[in-house]
């Protein structure tokens, strides 16, 4: 295994006998895999592991995974450290597909002019057919590891270089391409050793736009920069907006606590509007070392942060100059020099957070993933991803990526075709979250404040929404004026992720000037563009447009809510396909130049699924590994839950007879009590795994149980089981009760 720079101190190993890394060893060898007990949790939206994803061309310390991105079927996992041809190091990154379930390996990038340490692949970034990777230490006109950024273009197949970029002010080992990210035609390339007005390693970050050709747009740089703070250590591009992290600016009287600052495009000007920092930083957090930012939120990784470096995420949201922190997220079960927030994705109302050196059960800094669902504005831990083959020293979570219900994770030193080479996972979760019910009356805050993560964009006119104490429910409702003069004024809500069959419902009354003035609901799914939310494939139950408008206003010729409502009425909607994406909603009020009239009123806004009887199974854990002497016993529980809406039932049988499912029949050494039963909404179950190892040979055994649910989505969940038998000095694995 290669050397671990800056590693934090082992943790002590119990042994008895025979060393247990001895024993790990030894199943490695002879099982392939090193199956974890309770890592990963199923249920909604519950995520295993697709694929492992390895180069066909790789060699140790290829760092592999160091870097990850992924856009819908696509990934992309850079090796900075990869040999090409016969240059050390200089770097590549490796492109897979997704069809259906499989992943497969489409293309190998390397820089048309790569030399030996450059680390090309050390940062890259995906947005439809095209891929920013960085190679930060690329010489640019003899200038020694300045650094450039370079670009891919898809047709079909076929990966393309179509661009070199670099800083036209850069200096030796800028970094520049340390980070990098890309939305359409926008890139941002991060260098977080530039020097700034004299300030060394103040950092910066260059904006490139796309026209016929990248050009270069805007050099970004803190405000209120110094020396030593890294600007530019992360990076992050959604439509008009930028994030960028600086590790180690000081805030107040904290050195190095780190901060992020925002900017937003007026054409193709930038300004920087925020600087994000977290509510209890302290010095050398690491804040900032790692940024993601989705439509109107942001998680910033602090890896430092906490008792001797556990680290945490914090999100933030809102938009321009006006951002807010929602949450703190840190591991349910972290220790000391975890580094949680090493690496942050955001996708909608899922967030991930890398921790590149949590220990497993026997496996030490094999490292994990976290995954983080939100409800409102509430973010609950989900599940904890770790490899299948998860190992020592690992990485895992060093770099993570994450769109919709597909994420994938680096793990720079995962052992590869030619030793530690370093690989990326990818994992799928079942289904898309539903935050339910996700309900918002405008009832927690003082009119006319909006509630967090819901904003304005008045693209004309004078009139805005905000709360008034005119509740359906009192106290208050959101509103918007009806004004003589043309304006066009959107709400938008929080953005979300929805399962299958997610609905929409709010109470309405509206009082507008009829056919000339009006208001219509137009969604966004994922990175598209707005569309009226029929346009898109939704449709309406009860209370849908009620005509159709004429005159000059934005919105004229569409069908609207318009002319007057006669009260407070149901407006009852189903979500167009969307499963898997961020999806964002806007109701939008457009008058023309007549005349006035009261305005619209929105209340009771909740996003839901629309069967309430449906049964969610959460089955966990996903896999058992027992490690036991000849003539002993062990057991454990299998937890069955179902967290489906109030009346559902969940029926479960156990071992049933299905390809790749074991019976107790099958497997002599494994017992099941009990074997079936139901389960209500709210509720859960355990189930006593039972396994006796007397009389088996040394060795590894296998089998799977099968837990068959009434939940559609998780028909049937498999539960590999592995069961190593050996030598009484071998030690048994930690957490399971043992009888001789």
């Amino acid at each position: 295994m290669p050397h671990h720079p800056a590693r934090r101190a082992r943790r002590p190993v119990l042994v008895r006998g025979l060393a247990l890394l001895a024993a790990l060893a030894t199943s490695i060898a002879s099982a392939g895999t090193v199956p974890v007990h309770g890592a990963i949790i199923a249920g909604n939206g519950g995520w295993t592991q697709q694929a492992k994803l390895l180069a066909d061309v790789a060699a140790n310390n290829d760092y592999a995974g160091r870097a990850v991105a992924l856009d819908g079927d696509t990934a992309v996992v850079g090796a900075a450290g990869a040999d090409v041809g016969g240059n050390d190091g200089q770097g590549a990154a490796f492109v897979y597909v997704r069809s259906g379930g499989t992943w497969t390996q489409q293309a190998r990038l390397v820089a048309d002019d790569g030399v030996a340490g450059d680390e090309f692949g050390f940062a890259l970034a995906i947005s439809g057919d095209r891929i920013v990777v960085g190679a930060r230490f690329a010489a640019i006109g003899g200038v020694a590891g300045q650094g450039a950024a370079y670009v891919f273009e898809r047709n079909g197949t076929i990966w393309t270089q179509q661009a070199k970029l670099a800083a036209t002010d850069g200096a030796a080992f800028d970094g520049y391409g340390n980070s990098v990210s890309i939305d359409g035609d926008t890139i941002v390339i991060g260098a977080q050793n530039a020097a700034v007005g004299g300030n060394t390693s103040q950092g910066a970050a260059y904006v490139y736009a796309f026209d016929g050709g990248w050009n270069f747009q805007s050099k970004l740089a803190a405000s209120d920069g110094e020396a030593w703070v890294q600007f530019g250590r992360a990076v992050s591009v959604r439509g008009d907006s930028v994030l960028v992290g600086a590790v180690s600016a000081t805030v107040g009287t904290n050195q190095g606590q780190g901060a992020a600052y925002v900017y937003t495009r007026d054409g193709a000007n930038w300004s920087e509007r925020a600087r994000l920092v977290a509510s209890d930083g302290e010095p050398w957090d690491g804040f900032g070392g790692a940024v993601a930012l989705d439509a109107g939120q942001a998680i910033i990784g602090a890896s430092s942060n906490g008792m001797a470096g556990q680290g945490a995420a914090y999100v933030f949201v809102g938009g321009g100059a006006d951002w807010s922190e929602q949450g703190k997220l840190v591991a349910s079960d972290a220790f000391n020099g975890d580094s949680f927030g090493t690496s942050v994705a955001l996708s909608g109302g899922i967030a991930i957070a890398g921790s590149l050196f949590s220990d497993l059960p026997g496996v030490q800094n094999a490292g994990a993933a976290y995954v983080y669902t939100r409800s409102g504005g509430t973010w609950t831990q989900q599940a904890k991803l770790v490899a299948a083959d998860a190992s020592d020293g690992a990485d895992f979570g060093i770099g993570v990526a994450l769109d919709g219900s597909t994420a994938v994770i680096g793990a720079e030193f995962a052992s590869g075709a030619d030793g530690w080479s370093g690989a990326g996972y990818a994992f799928e979760s079942s289904a898309g979250t539903c935050p339910t019910p996700l309900v918002e009356a405008f009832d927690g805050v003082t009119a006319p404040a909006l509630p967090s993560g819901w904003s304005v964009d008045a693209v004309q006119g004078s009139n805005t929404w905000l709360t008034v104490a005119e509740g359906d429910t009192p106290p208050n409702a959101v509103f918007a004026n009806d004004p003589p003069s043309p304006s066009d004024t959107m709400l938008e809500a929080p953005v979300f992720v929805p399962q299958a069959g997610a609905t929409l419902a709010f109470r309405q009354r509206y009082d507008l000037e009829s056919t000339y003035d009006g208001g219509v609901l137009e969604i966004a799914i994922g990175s598209g563009p707005w569309l009226d939310f029929v346009e898109a494939g939704g449709s309406f139950d009860e209370g849908g447009y009620s005509d159709t408008m004429i005159g000059t206003s934005a919105i004229a010729g569409r069908a609207a809510w318009t002319g007057d409502s006669g009260g407070w009425i149901d407006t009852r909607a189903n979500f167009p396909p969307a499963i898997g994406q961020p999806v964002r909603l806007r109701w939008r009020i457009a008058s023309d130049v007549s005349a006035s009239r009261s305005g619209w009123w929105i209340d009771g806004v909740s996003f839901g699924c629309s069967d309430a009887s449906q049964a969610i199974a959460q089955v966990s854990p996903l896999q058992f590994a027992f490690t036991l002497d000849t003539g002993t016993s062990a057991s454990d529980t299998l937890h069955i839950g179902n967290a489906g809406d109030a009346g559902s039932m969940l029926s479960f049988a156990i071992g049933e007879s299905e390809a790749d499912c074991s019976t107790a029949a099958d497997v002599p050494w494994l017992a099941v009590t009990p074997s079936g039963g139901d389960v209500g909404a709210g509720d859960g179950t355990d189930v006593v795994v039972g396994i006796d190892a007397s009389g088996l040979a040394a060795g590894t055994h296998t089998a799977t149980l099968c837990v068959g649910t009434s939940d559609a989505s998780h028909a049937t969940v498999a539960v590999p089981i592995t069961l190593d038998v050996g030598n009484p000095d071998l030690i048994f694995a930690d957490g399971f009760e043992t009888t001789p």
